[in-house]
């Protein structure tokens, strides 16, 4: 997938390793690979050609610190329980 998305192979071993390591261990599953990740490769290889502006290297770190960013405001969001069903913005 790194390859496709224009990422260096390095990337995608890297990413696998440690997706599989952390969700492992977070998950404490053994089977931690779902999701349908070839429809990422377009996404990613869009993202990491808008933000280098031609520039595959650019674009590689501005696609790797949005996608940091992201994480971290989806792992805050689950913390204070943003996706609860009777959230404090619905009508009891």
């Amino acid at each position: 997938m790194a390859m496709a998305s224009g990422f260096p192979p390095a990337a995608g071993m890297v990413g696998a390793i440690l997706g599989g390591l952390v969700i492992s261990r977070i998950k404490g599953s053994h089977l931690t690979i779902t999701g349908p990740a070839a429809g990422l490769v377009t996404a990613l290889c869009a993202s990491v050609h808008t933000l280098g502006r031609g520039d595959i290297w650019t674009g590689y770190r501005h696609t790797l610190a949005a996608v940091i960013v992201a994480g971290v405001l989806q792992a805050l969001s689950g913390l204070i329980k943003a996706g609860r069903t009777r959230s404090c913005f619905l009508p009891r």
